[in-house]
């Protein structure tokens, strides 16, 4: 043990592998006695939904559409001004290793998750998109959006039942 400190090994030296070279005669070879402990990288965060996005698959083939159809398949997500549309969820940290001197090894952190948004949203304290108007939230090129206007081509009859529309409708 003297002649493992004495050249620097602090840490990780395994007993077994010390035994192995004296009962087995393992003169002459390289072989390891020590060994640190790797660091644990931290867990990357990521961008909760609170509005669920629409049914996947599906997809308008054009705007505008069928209200009913876009209500019965449900791709309008109602929000209102205030409400959160997706939190972003921090990241966690690593586990620091140990070199066999005794030295640690830093961790990497995990990365923070990106939360920005596009029109009628804003972020909120860095951990909050919400909506800036009343309307429905749509996601576009990486991007949560709210359009507080639902354009509905033809006319709301009894037979379209009841509606409601956050925002204006025309």
């Amino acid at each position: 043990w003297a002649a493992l400190r004495e050249s620097g090994v602090l840490s990780g030296v395994h007993e077994s592998a010390l035994h192995s070279i004296v009962e087995e005669r393992r003169y002459f070879e390289l072989l390891p006695i020590a060994w640190g402990t790797p660091s644990q990288q931290g867990e990357d965060g990521y961008v909760r939904e609170l509005i669920p996005p629409p049914v996947p698959g599906q997809a308008a083939a054009s705007w505008p559409i069928d209200p009913a159809v876009y209500l019965e398949q449900r791709y309008l997500r109602k929000v209102r001004k205030g409400d959160v549309i997706c939190q972003a969820v921090a990241p966690k940290p690593g586990e620091p290793g140990m070199d066999v001197s005794g030295m640690p090894i830093p961790a990497l952190s995990g990365k923070p998750a990106v939360l920005s948004g596009g029109q009628h949203t804003m972020v909120v304290q860095g951990t909050d998109l919400i909506a800036d108007a009343d309307g429905h939230v749509f996601y576009k090129k990486g991007l949560y959006h709210v359009r507080p206007h639902t354009l509905v081509e033809g006319d709301l009859t009894e037979d379209f039942g009841q509606s409601h529309f956050p925002g204006d409708v025309t």
